[in-house]
């Protein structure tokens, strides 16, 4: 493409348009009671380093990881959401395939030059295994010809896969 004014030499190596993603609930299908708007997925382990004062080299300690998962959406006219807050708020479940969420981009655009190469869906799936409700919220907001009523859930969970 040329030098910019910094002096850069860019050259463009494509280009993706996610237009979409599908987050999936095991067992749950939420197309008619909620239409989400929003996911923060987070998954993070302790990691510490000590140093033995008998030897001449550090020791590191490595936690398992843990995540959460917060979900933000409207709820719509289905009867789901019910049967949503039932499966993962059931502990029991957490060593099956019961409480298990899925989230990968959709209906994407890859393109080079100019021109669209491919349309493809993400190959990267991120499933989250061992997913507990730890909370939920609603809200209703008023003064409006259509009173929405939101809500949030937070899911605590112990296992990702990415594949």
């Amino acid at each position: 493409m040329g030098y910019d004014v910094f002096k850069t030499d860019f050259k463009n190596g494509g280009v993706w348009q996610f237009t979409g993603a599908v987050m999936s609930f095991a067992g749950v299908d939420l197309e008619n009671s909620l239409v989400l708007q929003s996911a923060q997925m987070s998954f993070v382990r302790s990691v510490s380093q000590i140093y033995p004062i008998n030897q001449n080299k550090s020791i590191w300690i490595v936690s398992p990881g843990t995540g959460t998962l917060a979900i933000q959406g409207t709820i719509g006219p289905g009867d789901s959401i019910k049967t949503f807050i039932e499966a993962f708020d059931n502990p029991c479940a957490l060593g099956t395939d019961a409480n298990v969420v899925s989230i990968r981009a959709a209906g994407s655009v890859s393109c080079l030059n100019g021109e669209d190469t491919q349309e493809f869906s993400a190959a990267n799936v991120f499933t989250l295994t061992g997913c507990i409700l730890q909370g939920l919220s609603l809200g209703v907001q008023g003064g409006q010809s259509v009173v929405p009523v939101s809500s949030g859930y937070n899911l605590l969970f112990t296992g990702l896969a990415i594949g």
